[in-house]
């Protein structure tokens, strides 16, 4: 993976980092839509979470996440 694409989500998962707790409390294998410091959801797929994207920010960069307490590794 590019190094360029963590530093480009760098606030957002930052942003998922300070709220993660609260969110495994409640939205554990929910999903989350993050732009800059502004959070949405949760979603039940990461399908309704983009599509929520999208129509709020355009078709610009934003970050949606799984609420799991650890990280799945992508194969």
């Amino acid at each position: 993976m590019s190094e360029a694409v963590p530093a480009l989500f760098a606030e957002e998962l930052n942003v998922f980092e300070e709220h993660l707790d609260e969110w495994l409390e409640h939205d554990l294998g929910r999903f989350v839509l993050i732009k800059g410091c502004d959070t949405s959801g949760p979603f039940d797929t990461q399908r309704d979470a983009i599509t929520v994207g999208y129509q709020t920010y355009g078709n610009v960069p934003f970050l949606t996440k799984e609420v799991l307490p650890l990280e799945r590794i992508a194969s």
